[in-house]
């Protein structure tokens, strides 16, 4: 019997609900399962290998021998090269990158190391047992072809690398097994649009290294800082696996379970601080091989396992120091590493580039000082656009800026490339790997606005975000729906949209409108994304508009100007994007629904002859055109009026009842463009007046903050008002029509004034008199 006993590790799943039920069970599946059938399928995965293929896998079967615990090698450090290679760009509406990456593997490092922030937290028993790994996770640096390499590639979207049925693409893409660790992220692991498997992996065995078939398959939404702190640890459980470490409930309480003597049994794969096994002892609950909400530790026997494994022939070639020079760099020799591989051409738009190209020299210092031109015999170049040269410029002991002079003679974006720079001659202290840097142009096409229409994307409750991105030429130009909570949201990822002043409330904009105008622009953050709809933000609700948006361009300091076309259900519980825009010239204004450069936009607006009427009374709309080509239809939409919609150029309506009302506007012209105008609240009905006499304004303290103006309670009840006001000497001052309280006294004199106030109430006129005393 088992001295210690077992634990088991919480996956956190993404359950996708539908707002369609139908249409979304079509398109993605809806997982039901119990929790433990969407974590880590290692062990059936393995399983169905060697019953698949008898002859040759040996997976769990080579654990049994235990062959290698006798040779394990002592306690030096393990290098392991790996390389991820990652499908898509979307995870469930996350993205992954080289730096996600990079932390990712360092924090990884860390969990096998014991430096994790939950290391001194491991409890009783199992802190007395807790053993680190000696071993760094290292992305290649060198691809087989022996050519520099950030260990990360990327490839169309795939799915399925988690199963059995794509052996043939993974080998084809694989890096050779016996001198790589290879990692395949995707999204739908087993390709069965479940999109909520965290990972799986493989152990030990040649029969999969021999066939480039050895691997960790792992959901990009659960990488590093995609995911929770504890959650991003499953990515060293996968590597336990890889590693040799089965779950420590795998078998329950039958032994000899996983194969590890410190582990204590258990048959739920999910256990927390307080659970017993099912011979009533403790567990290690927070062990790595289990599902649990603190993944902290391995133990001394999972460790002695590892270093075991690590001897296995299908995993002793990866970290022999023969391997390691051919897929590291190792600091014997010089590397040039891009920093900045990328330039836009001028705002000029002219074939000419000011910026500069950065490439950083590991491993060695250069040789000439600080401004010194490299001399041309030290380097190559290759596929330069015609018209254009290169100059090499040491900017410190380490690093080298690129200048690219000249102008192109063609210089549209068919003719953005890459050109290639190599370093032949003795330039550092250091022999240098020859290595091609392959540094790229991007050239602009004449000014355009470039618009993308969508089919209608639908976020709610059932499909809670949507990452689109406005032009793949420009990274930072992606943005996301989000439905959260009851909200509807966008996630700029830190950037700037037009809001309500002082909030993070979009601002509803009505075709025309010109961004960025004179609009309230704010930021968003991790932590403070941007509202459309919430229950105390409604300027949306039922309503089509435009969202006014900049991003960066070619640098920080550029700014694109663009649009999304949104609308917005009754309910406030789903959002639609319709369409959205940019204009591509730097720091230039664009309007609101505006597709062309240099389409006649008139600022448009709608009108109508009254905007306050007695009930029953009709108003007259109208609006001010803008194209060129002419309207071709009218919609416009009259909540609360008769009639309640109209196609024609200049309808009537009335409203029967007292309330104020919206009106909407969309047109759409002869060339097919269509535009949205929008006023809330704009027409107030008013009970057709009333004889009540209003509550007006007695005192005015000139001296102090107080309120100066000369108040008459809820003005708007009264039909036809007119306001009259004289000095202490009877002199008029103030003669006013439908008064708003908006006449301040602050600069008159002290002393007694006078007024009248008229109105119309069933068709009589009413009257009022009074003073209004000013006081120091």
């Amino acid at each position: 019997m088992k001295s210690w006993i077992k634990l088991t590790i919480v996956v956190i799943t993404v359950l996708l609900c539908a707002c369609h039920d139908d249409e979304v069970r079509n398109k993605v599946q809806v997982v039901e399962e119990p929790l433990s059938d969407i974590g880590c399928r290692t062990a059936e995965m393995n399983r169905e290998m060697a019953m698949s293929i008898p002859e040759g896998y040996q997976g769990r079967g080579s654990l049994l021998t235990k062959a290698y615990m006798q040779t394990r090698a002592s306690s030096q450090k393990y290098i392991i090269p790996v390389v991820f290679h990652v499908y898509g760009t979307s995870f469930l509406g996350k993205s992954v990158t080289v730096e996600l990456i990079e932390d990712a593997l360092k924090r990884t490092n860390e969990d096998f190391q014991g430096l994790n922030g939950d290391w001194q937290r491991i409890t009783a028993p199992f802190d007395l047992i807790k053993k680190e790994l000696n071993i760094e996770f290292r992305l290649a640096q060198k691809d087989p072809e022996g050519k520099s390499t950030t260990g990360v590639i990327f490839y169309p979207k795939n799915s399925g690398f988690g199963g059995l049925n794509k052996n043939p693409e993974i080998a084809a893409c694989a890096w050779d097994n016996y001198s790589y660790m290879n990692v395949y992220v995707m999204e739908d692991l087993y390709g069965d649009q479940v999109l909520n498997n965290s990972g799986v992996a493989w152990y030990p065995d040649e029969w999969m290294s021999d066939r480039n078939l050895a691997r960790v398959v792992y959901n990009g939404a659960y990488i590093g800082k995609n995911t929770t702190e504890n959650f991003r640890r499953v990515l060293t459980h996968e590597f336990g696996h890889w590693l040799g470490l089965a779950h420590t409930f795998e078998g329950g309480c039958t032994y000899p379970n996983d194969e590890v003597d410190d582990t204590p049994p258990h048959e739920k794969n999910m256990l927390h601080e307080y659970d017993l096994n099912c011979e009533g002892n403790k567990t290690n609950w927070q062990n790595f091989m289990t599902y649990t909400d603190m993944y902290a530790n391995f133990t001394t026997g999972q460790v002695e396992r590892m270093l075991a494994m690590l001897e296995h022939p299908a995993r002793f070639p990866i970290w022999q120091e023969e391997n390691l020079k051919k897929t590291l760099y190792l600091g014997d020799e010089a590397v040039i590493e891009v920093g900045e591989g990328m330039l836009f051409e001028d705002k000029k738009n002219d074939g000419t580039f000011s910026g500069r190209f950065e490439l950083n020299v590991k491993f060695a210092s250069l040789k000439g000082q600080v401004n010194d031109e490299l001399s041309a015999d030290t380097y190559e170049v290759q596929h330069l656009p015609e018209g254009l040269s290169v100059r090499v410029v040491v900017a410190g002991a380490s690093l080298l800026h690129v200048f690219v002079d000249g102008q192109a003679v063609n210089h549209s974006s068919a003719d953005n490339t890459f050109f290639i720079l190599r370093f032949t001659g003795d330039i550092c202290d250091k022999p240098l790997h020859i290595d091609d840097q392959h540094l790229e142009l991007r050239f602009r096409n004449p000014y355009q606005i470039v618009t993308t229409e969508v089919s209608d994307v639908v976020v709610c409750a059932g499909q809670q975000r949507h990452l689109f991105q406005l032009s793949s030429v420009y990274p930072s130009s992606k943005y996301s729906l989000v439905y959260e909570g009851g909200k509807l949201r966008i996630d700029t990822y830190s950037k700037a949209l037009a809001t309500e002043s002082f909030s993070r409330n979009v601002s509803c904009l009505s075709g025309g409108d010109e961004i960025p105008g004179t609009l309230s622009w704010i930021t968003g953050s991790d932590n403070f994304i941007h509202d459309l709809y919430t229950p105390s933000y409604n300027q949306w609700k039922g309503k089509m508009g435009y969202v006014g948006l900049y991003f960066p361009g070619a640098d920080q300091t550029e700014r694109l100007y663009g649009w999304l076309k949104l609308s917005v259900s009754t309910a406030g519980d789903s959002v639609i994007l319709h369409s959205y825009a940019f204009r591509e010239e730097p720091g230039i204004a664009l309007k609101a629904g505006q597709k062309e450069v240099g389409q006649n936009l008139i600022d448009p607006e709608i009108y109508a002859d009254k905007t306050v009427v007695n009930a029953g009374e009709q108003v007259r709309f109208g609006f001010s055109a803008w194209s060129n080509s002419g309207i071709n239809t009218y919609r416009w939409s009259f909540p609360g009026g008769t009639p309640a919609a109209s196609s024609e150029k200049n309808p009537e309506v009335s409203y029967e009842q007292s309330g104020i009302y919206d009106v909407s506007l969309e047109v759409t012209d002869r060339s097919g463009e269509s535009w949205v105008l929008s006023k809330s609240r704009w027409i107030q009905v008013k009970e057709g007046g009333t004889s009540e006499k209003p509550e007006i304004t007695s005192l005015i303290v000139l001296t102090g903050n107080g309120d100066k103006f000369f108040r008459i309670e809820n003005p708007e009840r009264y039909a036809d008002s007119e306001l009259t006001i004289w000095d202490p000497r009877r002199k008029e001052i103030l003669k006013r029509q439908n008064y708003r309280n908006d006449f301040e006294m602050k600069g008159l004199a002290a002393g007694t004034y006078y007024y009248r106030f008229t109105w119309k109430a069933a068709g009589q006129k009413e009257e009022v008199t009074g003073f209004v005393e000013l006081v120091r």
